[in-house]
């Protein structure tokens, strides 16, 4: 599908270095309970409209293929970091800090800090 991060759309190939080896497969969202979607579902914008889409998602308004892209993709980074045993664990992981409202707190202290800089000049 050409995009660069795990797919929603379809089947994903992956190359992992385990143990000084490197393991090919394929991974599909459906393997992690995601349903697949159209591209047009999932694609990004202009930075104010990202903007609203990421705060919809964390303020939990979204519940849709932009979460479940978003899972999909935390949960990798939290596996490739080592943050999860696993990259089942690593989608629940970042399930946990989006639902629990972890991520929406840490957006604003963000916005807050970004926002006080700024004003200094």
């Amino acid at each position: 599908d050409g995009l660069d991060e795990i797919s929603i759309l379809g089947r994903t190939s992956i190359a992992e270095v385990k143990n000084g080896k490197v393991e090919k497969y394929e991974i599909e969202p459906e393997d992690f309970g995601i349903p697949r979607c159209d591209l047009e579902e999932v694609a990004g914008g202009s930075p104010e409209f990202n903007a609203r889409v990421i705060r919809d998602i964390f303020e939990g308004r979204d519940r849709g293929p932009r979460y479940n892209f978003l899972l999909l993709n935390s949960g990798a980074a939290l596996y490739v970091g080592e943050m999860a045993e696993s990259l089942e664990e690593g989608i629940e992981r970042a399930r946990e800090v989006i639902e629990s409202g972890a991520a929406a707190r840490k957006l604003g202290e963000y916005i807050a800090r970004s926002n006080e800089l700024r004003s200094k000049g």
